[in-house]
């Protein structure tokens, strides 16, 4: 398997670690599970949030690229919730800035950055959120 989807209880964090090259069918499943478990998360009322390691993911093909923000526009609004992503590299920071675009989406290189804001933004959601 190329990516691992976990709920970390402990702190409310949805955790998805992503390696290796994909194509578009990999994507598609990728996209389907995130999205159950998501939905999943939500039902149950309590704050989260979601951390993407993508240390170990290199740059992607033009079509996978931009199939990932297909995944977010499939989100309902309700699980637009703070979401990191951490990138291995200066090139895949690039690729993501560049097709993640969206208020609730931040990009680090750096892991404990991005767990700080992580832990930041939950400070100021509400428990609907």
């Amino acid at each position: 398997m190329t990516y691992r989807i976990r709920f970390d209880p402990d702190r409310a964090m949805l955790v998805i670690a992503a390696e290796g090259f994909w194509d578009r069918s990999m994507l598609d499943r990728f996209g389907d599970e995130l999205l159950r478990e998501m939905r999943a998360l939500g039902a149950t009322g309590k704050r989260f949030t979601v951390l993407a390691d993508a240390r170990e993911f290199p740059v992607q093909s033009i079509p996978v690229s931009a199939g990932f923000m297909g995944i977010v526009n499939r989100i309902e609004d309700g699980l637009l919730v703070p979401t990191a992503i951490v990138t291995g590299g200066g090139l895949l920071k690039l690729q993501a800035l560049r097709v993640l675009v969206a208020p609730h989406i931040r990009v680090f290189n750096d892991y404990a950055a991005a767990l700080a804001w992580l832990t930041e933004s939950r400070t100021g959601m509400t428990e609907e959120q």
